[in-house]
């Protein structure tokens, strides 16, 4: 009985071994796991060109690696391969869209064998991504200028060069990229003036005309030829002039003009039915500075960043009358004068061009209530293309910025054009 026991146990030793040889024989090779370091997985608003990185996959051999990307875990496509660093970046024509989820995963080969492989991790790019679609436009560099938007097209009238020379030509584009010189501004050369669209014409305020303030009134029906209207504008002004077209009328909110002291005409309010006549509405619009705000629409009342420089964090006011404000929201970090807001898609949106201890240049934030900010800009991608003196104006729904100063210093102006999706 004992020697069945042994031959059946010995049988079955036998065939286990064999199955298990077997099994190994049919088993793919098992391959490793390579860790991913950055994107993390959900990591969100991150640079549309980002950098990705991962540790090292140790064989005691030469190992190269892909990295794949797609909207899709399934689908992913590769972005590059044959790496040999443990980092790649994505080049200007991959660029990734924005504000949209995407898969990324890295595997790793030995003699063109793979080895081993991450699974793959989720993020969310940046929902805004400055680029420039223009270095140095067809239009010459300048500060100062007028710089809007009428009839489709970006207008650049007039400013200063880099001679600090005042200029009178006329330029237009449909796209940001495209220049047309649209001829000369009749009058003298102007700059630091405000140019703004009221009511099918474009508008000409304030600035400096032959080294001198002047308040004339300037208009135009096709952005070319131009009338100097009889109405003059009530104060004299230059830099900083503060006006919004706001449910049928033009509103001047403030400007700089020099006065000295605090309560000077610089912080009056006056309103337009028609861009000529005007009336006073107040003495003192009430902010803490009396022309370094910035204001714009949202849901329908205009809003105002109200901020002090020895204040860190500023009050958010919104008017339906321009005399009348109330607080509508908070900002909690320092701003300056050349910030820059606008609306989009039901959001008000933050260009801070302010320094903060962790909020550099450049840095996009948005909001729906005026309360709650996000961030819309990547830690990497702070590629500011808001500078002193330039413009921020929206296009068929898509924000350029025109012109300006890139270092006050010394005196650096440009003619570049910079886009935000």
């Amino acid at each position: 009985m004992n020697t069945i026991k042994y031959i059946f146990l010995a049988m079955s030793i036998v065939f286990f071994f064999s199955c298990n040889k077997d099994d190994d024989m049919d088993k793919p090779n098992q391959v490793g796991l390579v860790e991913l370091q950055f994107p993390l997985n959900d990591e969100t608003v991150v640079d549309t060109q980002p950098k990705f990185e991962w540790k090292v996959f140790e064989t005691g051999n030469p190992v190269t690696y892909t990295v794949s990307v797609g909207t899709e875990t399934n689908n992913l496509s590769m972005l590059k391969t044959d790496i040999d660093e443990l980092f790649t970046t994505v080049d200007d024509e991959e660029r990734l869209e924005t504000a949209t989820d995407y898969y990324w995963k890295v595997q790793a080969f030995e003699n063109n064998k793979l080895v081993a492989e991450s699974t793959a991790q989720k993020f969310t790019t940046e929902t805004i991504s400055p680029t420039t679609i223009v270095e140095n436009a067809n239009y010459s560099k300048r500060k100062a200028a007028g710089i809007a938007v009428f009839k489709d097209k970006i207008w650049v009238i007039g400013g200063k060069n880099e001679a600090n020379e005042d200029l009178n030509d006329i330029w237009s584009s449909a796209d940001g990229i495209n220049w047309t010189n649209e001829g000369t501004f009749p009058f003298e050369p102007i700059h630091s003036h405000k140019l703004i669209a009221f009511k099918n014409k474009l508008w000409i305020f304030g600035g400096v005309q032959d080294s001198r303030i002047w308040s004339f009134i300037y208009s135009s029906e096709d952005g070319v030829n131009w009338v100097k209207e009889d109405e003059i504008f009530p104060v004299f002004q230059y830099g900083r002039i503060l006006m919004i077209s706001f449910k049928e009328k033009l509103f001047r909110l403030g400007a700089y003009n020099s006065n000295t002291g605090d309560n000077t005409n610089e912080r009056h309010v006056y309103s337009s039915t028609d861009g000529l006549n005007w009336d006073l509405e107040t003495e003192n619009h009430g902010f803490l500075t009396k022309y370094s705000f910035f204001i714009t629409e949202f849901n329908n009342l205009m809003y105002c960043f109200d901020f002090g420089y020895e204040t860190s964090t500023t009050i958010i006011k919104s008017s339906s009358d321009g005399i009348n404000w109330q607080e509508a929201g908070s900002y909690n970090y320092k701003v300056s004068y050349s910030s820059e807001m606008f609306t989009i898609n039901d959001k008000l949106i933050l260009l801070n061009t302010a320094y903060n201890p962790d909020r550099l240049n450049g840095y996009f934030e948005e909001t729906t209530d005026g309360y709650n900010w996000q961030a819309m800009t990547s830690e990497e991608n702070r590629r500011v293309p808001k500078m002193s003196l330039s413009e921020l104006v929206k296009l068929n729904d898509k924000i350029y910025v025109v012109g300006g100063v890139g270092n006050r210093l010394n005196n650096e102006v440009n003619n570049d054009v910079w886009k935000l999706n």
